[in-house]
């Protein structure tokens, strides 16, 4: 069962249960959740701009790569991605950004088709159960916002919805999450200065 809901400001969020109406059960892992499509623009042959994937992982080291015919771009919980990822059109002038609830498990599959159309599949993935017939799971709620300008504008968006949207426990969970990879990056920084910079007495005076 999928439920969206979209606000003023064009913000969707989609809440996701998967239920076992068959016989047997059913392995999870792999399962299909939700799958967006977007139609982009066409891109000119002449051109090497494409439409780009931002993501960050747990250092945080940001990613940035472009998505092509069967050359997907992956991210998942598992392979240490942040929860919210940016992707940009190929002009860099606007794009949509995706939240994911990090408790739960996750995986986007970011495909382009021949035809110029961009897929955004999310797919349970490493949950390692099999759904018994008549249970039923809940997905990790999806949060999804087109915005305007660069693809740091996107950035900037999250930003905004983690601060005016501060009960809703996908963003508070993605905020976390964004907070524990600055502390790390921090600690990483901190522990290289003690152990590469050495302090050095102050030659006497004459």
């Amino acid at each position: 069962m999928h439920r969206t809901t979209v606000d003023k400001s064009g913000v969707h969020t989609t809440d996701i249960t998967l239920s076992n109406t068959g016989q047997t059960a059913v392995g999870m892992d792999g399962a299909v959740l939700g799958r967006w499509v977007f139609d982009i623009q066409k891109i000119p042959k002449k051109t090497k701009k494409l439409p780009r994937v931002h993501a960050f992982d747990e250092q945080p080291k940001i990613l940035d790569t472009a998505p092509t015919p069967g050359k997907p771009v992956t991210l998942s919980g598992q392979r240490k991605h942040l929860p919210a990822f940016v992707i940009a059109d190929a002009a860099n002038q606007s794009g949509v950004i995706f939240a994911v609830s990090p408790e739960s498990f996750w995986q986007f599959d970011i495909a382009r088709t021949k035809s110029g159309r961009l897929d955004v599949t999310l797919v349970m993935e490493g949950i390692g159960r099999k759904l018994a017939p008549g249970d039923s799971i809940t997905a990790p709620r999806v949060i999804m916002a087109p915005y305007k300008g660069p693809w740091r504008a996107g950035l900037k968006r999250l930003g905004k919805l983690i601060n005016t949207k501060k009960n809703d426990p996908t963003l508070k969970a993605v905020a976390k999450s964004f907070a524990r990879a600055e502390a790390r990056k921090l600690r990483s920084l901190l522990h290289w200065f003690t152990k590469n910079i050495t302090t050095r007495p102050a030659a006497p005076e004459k």
